[in-house]
């Protein structure tokens, strides 16, 4: 006789696993999982004000420190193995990406300048 599902367990205790189980608990899973989304949507409502607050200052601020210490660190790491060419490219590109996010104005004003120049 064929048994179907994983055998798991040592010696004479076996117990085994079927599909179905792993089903049930999938299924359970992305049930609780569409539940708590659903119910963060009437959250979302409520919390424009704020998500504006936070993405302009909060947000933004913190990002820009996550960039600089992304930047340092492989800076030094190209350093260490004397990698200055790398370097120069991570201080040109990490600078841009700098520019961006403190201005996040020019990024939207670059992407209309492009928009109306093709789809004149």
């Amino acid at each position: 006789m064929k048994r179907t599902g994983v055998e798991t367990g040592t010696g004479n205790t076996k117990t085994i696993r079927t599909g179905k189980n792993r089903a049930v608990k999938r299924l359970m899973t992305l049930v609780g999982m569409t539940l708590l989304l659903s119910l963060c949507w009437g959250q979302m409502v409520f919390a424009t004000s704020y998500v504006e607050n936070f993405a302009t200052g909060i947000f933004f601020d913190n990002l820009k420190w996550i960039a600089i210490i992304a930047i340092v660190a492989v800076c030094f790491l190209n350093g260490i193995k004397r990698n200055y060419t790398s370097v120069l490219i991570t201080l040109v590109i990490g600078g841009i990406v700098l520019f961006f996010i403190a201005n996040p104005t020019k990024l939207q004003d670059i992407g209309n300048t492009i928009g109306g120049t093709i789809f004149k």
